[in-house]
């Protein structure tokens, strides 16, 4: 037994720790290390260098660009030779998505999103769609295409509404 770490290897393959209370002294206990540190999606942990994963030893993940840690961060190895749970999760971190005049807005996962196009423009795809935790947006985003389009001009008060006229569909605008 290493006096400075109160441990020595044991020959079956894990390790031989002092019972509670005896340190110095019989009896031992054979505690088995840890197997690698879980691998999760998207993520890794800071310990690759390292062979041997004994109880009380915990490891540090980070995430992969565009991702975000969800959860705990580390891990420690148990004296039952296990992982602690739960383990840390990577999610997608933020989706951008182009906007008006160039500029980018930030999104995360769960926001929904309703587009319009400019007059003058037809919107091809879905009106709406929801940031996913993998970064991707649900359904796709559409785009918007110039198309001719009929207007009528008609008062509500004193506000003016243009009814556009696409095909199947009709749009109100107010001004």
């Amino acid at each position: 037994v290493s006096p400075a770490l109160g441990r020595a290897a044991h020959p079956t393959g894990g390790f031989v720790v002092p019972a509670l209370g005896q340190l110095g002294s019989s009896p031992l206990l054979a505690v088995p290390p840890c197997p690698s540190p879980p691998i999760i999606r998207n993520g890794q942990h800071d310990s690759k260098e390292v062979t041997e994963f004994v109880p009380g030893m915990a490891v540090k993940y980070h995430c992969d660009p565009g991702y975000v840690l969800a959860g705990k961060s580390s891990v420690s190895c148990l004296p039952s030779g296990v992982w602690s749970i739960p383990y840390p999760r990577c999610e997608g971190e933020l989706q951008m998505l182009p906007v008006a005049e160039g500029r980018r807005a930030v999104y995360h996962p769960g926001d929904n999103v309703t587009f319009q196009c400019h007059p003058g423009f037809v919107l091809r795809g879905s009106r709406g769609a929801k940031c996913q935790p993998d970064s991707r947006w649900v359904p796709a985003v559409p785009t918007c295409q110039p198309g001719e389009s009929c207007a009528h001009f008609g008062g509500t008060g004193n506000k003016l509404v243009a009814l556009l006229k696409f095909p199947k569909r009709r749009q109100a605008w107010v001004f």
